[in-house]
């Protein structure tokens, strides 16, 4: 009886906690954008800050493990993401050729432009 209900059991929670394919979750220029500049919408501005701010934690993990990237950046420790996102917004605004494609490469682009890493010889 014991088995029969831990059977019973572990059917139920596979049922419910199958395992669900991963979907990448990246978006075009144009697209965040329109996500950071619509302010009434709360969840809107979370997924502009929050896809901001995964670009900018992998960038870090690159530099991290001395693989500079090509393009790269140095934010200053104080900088906050929201500070982060207007100017990339500015670039993007003044860059409309991004707006068709993945919004990633723009937003290291904008960060470098404003962000150079000043490094020591």
């Amino acid at each position: 009886m014991r088995n029969l209900l831990f059977l019973l059991c572990f059917l139920a929670l596979t049922a419910v906690l199958r395992p669900v394919p991963a979907q990448a979750q990246w978006m075009t220029g144009a697209e965040l954008s329109q996500s950071c500049a619509v302010a009434e919408q709360a969840q809107e501005i979370y997924r502009c800050l929050g896809y901001i701010a995964g670009v900018v934690d992998y960038h870090v993990v690159l530099q991290s493990l001395g693989t500079i990237p090509s393009t790269d950046f140095c934010l200053p420790e104080e900088l906050k993401v929201e500070e982060a996102a207007i100017q990339v917004l500015a670039y993007m605004k003044n860059k409309p050729e991004h707006a068709g494609f993945i919004a990633a490469p723009a937003i290291v682009m904008a960060l470098g432009q404003v962000y150079p890493c000043v490094r020591k010889r």
